[in-house]
């Protein structure tokens, strides 16, 4: 798969760069067909940029079930790169969360 430039959102070029199948991105489909709400997090790698996440994603594709996560793309100051698409699952929360269920009525996993 390889990167694609597919337009601009608010001047930040975005592009989609897909994972390969695997725990990562398994292909399943969200259970609300589009997403009802978002899940944003700050990776914490200090100096990274999206391609560097994204590619971290793809060389570890088949990471093992009980320490795989997922997102649905990657921003840092120059770009978008969305790396799995937005009606398939990503693995951003524990299930046991309770917060996306009380606000949104559903995991994030399944509808975010």
């Amino acid at each position: 798969m390889t990167k694609e430039y597919i337009g601009e959102w608010n001047g930040v070029p975005v592009y989609t760069d897909f994972l390969p199948y695997g725990t990562r991105r398994t292909g399943q489909p969200l259970d609300t067909g589009s997403p009802i709400f978002a899940v944003y997090h700050d990776t914490g790698n200090p100096n990274s940029t999206a391609q560097h996440n994204v590619d971290y994603y793809k060389n570890t594709y088949m990471q093992d079930w009980d320490s795989t996560a997922s997102a649905h793309f990657f921003v840092d100051d120059k770009e978008c790169i969305i790396c799995v698409p937005l009606d398939e699952k990503a693995w951003h929360v524990l299930y046991d969360t309770p917060t996306d269920n009380y606000y949104f009525g559903d995991d994030a996993n399944d509808a975010a």
